[in-house]
């Protein structure tokens, strides 16, 4: 990942600005181990082989190795019992223990957690490192009594999780099946129940880091995809996902489906890996700062703007900025050659404060260039709370 990316996650993280959306392929060790050859393994997957091996118990033919696919076969088996009580018992068996993914991730400061997962192991990672969570979940066949609105006090010490597709300890909540996955997509779209009005409020102005999810498969694509919508995801995020073993030309078909109409950028990296050196570069630069001030957002991009002959100059302001803690930009390091400057420039910095700061009194003398006239641009676009600075 580039430099200035590995900068505006730091930052995100030290002002308690970043959250956590958390998918089901998260490895852990379950209750019993036999089911999983002795290794940790996704619950999510553990449960999908469960329910295979209940169907071929009964003479049925399993084809499909996707939990919702083998979850709506079997809800569809006459021999069947309700499979959201099989899937409460099991999700919600405290035998089952937090992976190194979890505890690895209960360490940074996320003040809200965004889950499709249905047990409580990332909240015991989090009560290990001494931190409070707090459950709220979404029921996709609630009413919207059933749908609280989550508290105004976001701290990193006690976080807000928010389980997307219910909790075990509600099983009609569960978004289990094909079927159920379609109804929940509904519900979310036509907000028939609408998801909470905080809920918006809280991701607001936040960077968040997408773990788990096994984008590859469609329709964990065409899921994140909603969520960053109608969510309103208006800060550059990132999702992890080692593309290992896959077709380049499906790999890079990906990445351009999530580019198309959303700021999220996928990290084609081994999770493991990036965590811990995200670590080493959060602790390195101070970690925890605090939270931003309630309604500012504490990340202010700027962009520097300049000709070539005052590079240096520019050069030093970025520099200091940064030091500031202040989410600079230098075209050399943001542009790359042959990219289209307009839509770069106003993706960036669409929804966000926004700042043009140009220092040079030779930039004044000269006819606007291509990225400040994109800048102009988008800035006419952006919301009121924007800016543009000329600094001499």
């Amino acid at each position: 990942m580039k430099e200035i990316k590995w900068r505006s996650l730091l930052q995100s993280l030290q002002s308690g600005q970043c959250g956590l959306v958390l998918g089901p392929d998260i490895p852990v060790m379950a209750a019993n181990p036999v089911d999983q050859g002795g290794e940790e393994a996704s619950l999510r997957d553990v449960f999908g082989r469960y329910l295979t091996a209940q169907l071929e118990e009964g003479e049925q033919a399993v084809a499909e190795t996707a939990m919702f696919a083998i979850a709506q076969q079997y809800s569809e088996w006459p021999d069947s019992v309700n499979i959201g009580n099989i899937a409460s018992r099991f999700f919600g068996d405290v035998r089952h223990h937090c992976g190194t993914l979890h505890t690895e991730l209960a360490k940074f400061p996320f003040s809200v957690v965004l889950t499709t997962c249905y047990d409580d192991l990332f909240a015991t990672a989090l009560k290990n490192e001494g931190k409070k969570p707090r459950r709220y979940i979404y029921h996709f066949r609630g009413e919207p009594r059933d749908n609280g609105e989550l508290p105004e006090d976001i701290d990193v010490e006690s976080p807000v999780i928010y389980y997307l597709f219910g909790s075990h300890d509600e099983p009609s909540s569960l978004v289990l099946t094909e079927n159920d996955l379609l109804d929940f997509m509904i519900s979310v779209i036509s907000g028939r129940p609408d998801l909470p009005a905080s809920l918006y409020s809280i991701l607001r102005n936040k960077t968040f880091l997408f773990v788990g999810f096994g984008i590859k498969h469609w329709y964990i694509r065409v899921l994140l995809k909603l969520l960053i919508r109608k969510l309103q995801f208006s800060v550059g995020s990132f999702a992890l996902e080692s593309f290992e073993g896959i077709d380049p030309h499906e790999r890079d078909q990906t990445v351009l489906f999530y580019k198309r109409g959303t700021r999220l950028e996928v990290l084609d990296m081994n999770v493991g890996e990036f965590l811990s050196e995200l670590w080493e570069r959060y602790d390195k630069a101070g970690r925890f700062k605090g939270l931003a001030a309630p309604g500012m957002p504490r990340r202010i991009p700027v962009f520097i703007s300049y000709e070539r002959s005052d590079y240096e100059i520019a050069l030093s302001l970025y520099r200091e900025l940064t030091k500031a803690g202040v989410e600079a930009y230098l075209d050399t390091d943001f542009i790359k050659g042959g990219e289209e400057w307009n839509g770069k420039i106003e993706n960036t910095f669409h929804s966000s404060l926004f700042q043009k700061a140009r220092s040079m009194q030779n930039s004044f003398a000269r006819a606007a260039k291509n990225e400040e006239r994109a800048a102009i641009s988008g800035m006419m676009r952006l919301s009121k709370s924007s800016s543009l600075c000329p600094l001499k």
